[in-house]
């Protein structure tokens, strides 16, 4: 029973972890995220509360020209960081 209502309790905490994140992100217009991190883990950065999915931001990423291959979600590329 011990090991259990922990198990539950450490769901509870991450549900609510991950709750305050969606709602956080639906006061962002967008979010930066590097080049690598869009190529190899393509992340979704979405709000997932209920009614709230249309709050999502933009997923912006620095064009340094490494490839990102396209995905389904729309990914906006600022300018060519690698020139100085």
């Amino acid at each position: 029973r011990g090991a259990s209502s922990l198990r539950n309790f450490h769901l509870r905490v991450l549900q609510s972890k991950h709750r305050l994140a969606w709602a956080l992100k639906t006061n962002e217009i967008g979010i930066l995220v590097g080049s690598r991190t869009a190529l190899f883990d393509d992340p979704n950065l979405d709000c997932r509360l209920p009614g709230l999915e249309g709050r999502s931001p933009i997923r912006l990423c620095p064009a340094t020209g490494v490839p990102v291959v396209e995905t389904s979600a729309a990914w906006v590329f600022l300018g060519n960081a690698a020139q100085n």
